[in-house]
């Protein structure tokens, strides 16, 4: 079963930018299709729990609540 992340689409563009990655460099140390992580950006699709934990890896970035944007306080 895979678990969706409730992640903010603005949220992870701004952390990937603020790690000073592009897009393919992202989506290559991820391990995911193009399509794929492009879709996380612009809110079509959405992360699973595993992949944002890598995302937050990658981008040095702690993975909580607000600053993925799901919305818990």
């Amino acid at each position: 079963m895979r678990t969706e992340a409730l992640a903010n689409p603005t949220v992870l563009e701004w952390a990937r930018r603020t790690a000073e990655l592009e897009a393919e460099d992202a989506r290559r140390k991820a391990g995911v299709k193009p399509e794929r992580h492009e879709g996380w950006e612009s809110g079509e699709r959405r992360p699973t729990i595993t992949e944002i934990c890598k995302l937050a890896d990658i981008y040095k970035r702690p993975l909580g609540a607000k600053r993925y944007g799901n919305g818990a306080s």
